[in-house]
């Protein structure tokens, strides 16, 4: 449910995303292998390949693509270990929508 809402947040926006959701990790890599990829939003708890895994693929194969992590569980632990993966941001669950908008985005 929060992959969709995201997803419709984002073309909302209006920003002229194409948004290409995955249900889970390895769903992420086979797009991620096809597409040409500017940001990747992922959350750390999904089925079959989870967030912690898909952020070492792309450590090792796509380390120019920003990354978003959003989590339900974070901690200052939490924040070094994807700040060590190269994650840009992460964002707490639950959050507002509008935190995804580029016309609003903080940088911390």
């Amino acid at each position: 449910m929060i992959l969709r809402l995201a997803a419709d947040a984002l073309e909302s926006f209006g920003e002229g995303f194409e948004i290409k959701p995955a249900l889970n990790g390895r769903e992420a890599v086979q797009i991620l292998n096809s597409s040409k990829v500017d940001l990747v939003l992922t959350d750390l708890k999904m089925p079959v390949m989870d967030g912690y895994e898909l952020l070492s693929y792309l450590s090792k194969n796509f380390r120019n693509i920003p990354t978003i992590v959003m989590t339900g569980f974070g901690s200052p632990e939490i924040a070094k270990r994807l700040k060590q993966k190269g994650v840009i941001h992460y964002i707490e669950k639950p959050f507002e929508f509008d935190d995804l908008n580029p016309k609003q985005a903080r940088l911390d």
